[in-house]
């Protein structure tokens, strides 16, 4: 993912994602998140820097049936607009990590 990271570390916020949807809007530090494919098949989760799936793909999350996978990036990638999740078939639980990033706070 060829993106700033921030430097010094800062607490990470969790965030249970069960639909496609916008988790926050802003300037954000990015942290990945953890994935749990249900049963019936592979699961997906597409991350984008924005508000839709038009804008900038920053990651994704792959399981095989009824498999967990989790990232983690211990200072955060930066995000300028916010984090919108596309959630994929099978999936059974996606949580998201990110920390708020102050004004002015240089990356």
């Amino acid at each position: 993912m060829p993106a700033p990271v921030l430097a010094g570390l800062r607490p990470a916020i969790a965030r249970n994602v069960g639909i496609d949807s916008v988790v926050i809007q802003g300037r954000i530090a990015y942290h990945g998140g953890v994935l749990q494919a249900a049963g019936g098949g592979a699961a997906t989760v597409t991350v984008y820097d924005g508000s839709s799936t038009s804008d900038q793909f920053r990651d994704v999350f792959a399981a095989a049936a009824s498999d967990v996978v989790s990232r983690w990036y211990e200072r955060g990638v930066e995000f300028v607009r916010g984090i919108y999740v596309d959630l994929g078939p099978n999936v059974s639980n996606f949580v998201i990590f990110f920390s708020m990033v102050e004004e002015g706070e240089g990356v």
